[in-house]
């Protein structure tokens, strides 16, 4: 964040429908921002449709001394849609690096990778809900999709690049996991995009590996700058 003490730190949704009398559909408290641009999720266990909705923040993290800043807000009714479309940055919570594709590489099978933050476009993902939850993600500098490769369902597998095919390996769930990371499980396999060994260095491979809530299977989704 800019101005970390400017986040919003405690909040109640509320929906109304004269503008004037207002119900709590949920409350957060201690909530973070850890990095630029960061997308916060939280469901809304609530079936009654409203007119209006608002956010009322009752605390930041650095008090009345400070003003309030927040990017976006947006409110979805989609079943199992867990992040809007759009184009994101996707950063290890474990080593902070970018998910890459190797060498910015482009062609067919080019192999997915952690890599530092540089701001290229093959550090760019385009997310577009299927439905049901189920997302893709193509490469903003290949247009290509992330998948399993061979649709393989073993521990370790690589994760590569391939054209669209509408095979399951290139279908992915994304579920809030924690500290506003998310976890992205394959649809054919069930199991977690993984930096293989817990790596921190750049280069590592991206695998599939069984979801255990390791630093090295959550994943920071922020907007792309």
């Amino acid at each position: 964040a800019d101005v970390p003490e400017r986040d919003p730190k405690n909040w109640q949704f509320q929906g109304s429908n004269d503008g004037s009398t207002w119900t709590t559909l949920n409350t957060q408290s201690d909530q973070s921002f850890a990095t630029r641009f960061q997308t916060n999720t939280h469901g809304i266990g609530n079936t009654t449709a409203y007119r209006y909705y608002q956010l009322d923040v009752t605390a930041n993290f650095g008090g009345s001394a400070y003003g309030l800043q927040m990017g976006e807000l947006g409110l979805f009714t989609d079943a199992g849609r867990t992040i809007p479309d759009g184009t994101y940055r996707v950063l290890s919570r474990k080593s902070n690096k970018a998910l890459d594709v190797l060498n910015g590489g482009t062609a067919d099978g080019t192999d997915a990778v952690q890599w530092g933050w540089t701001g290229g476009n093959s550090q760019k993902w385009t997310f577009t809900h299927l439905g049901n939850g189920q997302y893709q993600a193509s490469g903003l500098a290949s247009g290509k999709l992330l998948e399993v490769t061979n649709a393989s369902s073993t521990n370790g597998a690589i994760v590569q690049i391939w054209p669209s095919n509408n095979n399951n390996c290139q279908k992915w769930t994304v579920t809030p996991a924690s500290n506003g990371t998310f976890k992205l499980l394959n649809v054919n396999s069930g199991k977690a995009i993984d930096v293989s060994g817990g790596s921190t260095a750049d280069g590592a491979a991206i695998i599939q590996w069984p979801y255990g809530a390791a630093s090295n299977q959550q994943w920071q989704i922020s907007i792309a700058p």
